[in-house]
């Protein structure tokens, strides 16, 4: 798998990152917490791909970077 597959494509989430020099294994808090702040069912079903549930429920569960009302939906979304 490469450090940033399918990164291209969800740009607009990073407009004030490198996208190419994003890491999908060490900026994982990172992509994941954009992505479920600010994206589309596109970027929401890739980031369902490359991350494991348990990694996205972490991030609902302990980000700092969701708004209440993003965590509230997600959290109904996960079951948590």
């Amino acid at each position: 798998m490469r450090r940033n597959q399918g990164l291209a494509e969800l740009r607009r989430y990073f407009w004030d990152s490198d996208v190419e020099a994003l890491d999908i294994r060490r900026h994982r808090k990172y992509i994941i917490d954009r992505i479920l702040e600010m994206g589309d069912e596109q970027s929401v079903t890739w980031m369902k791909k490359m991350f494991s549930a348990q990694d996205i429920r972490e991030r609902v569960r302990d980000s700092r970077q969701l708004s209440e009302h993003s965590r509230h939906f997600w959290q109904l979304v996960f079951g948590l």
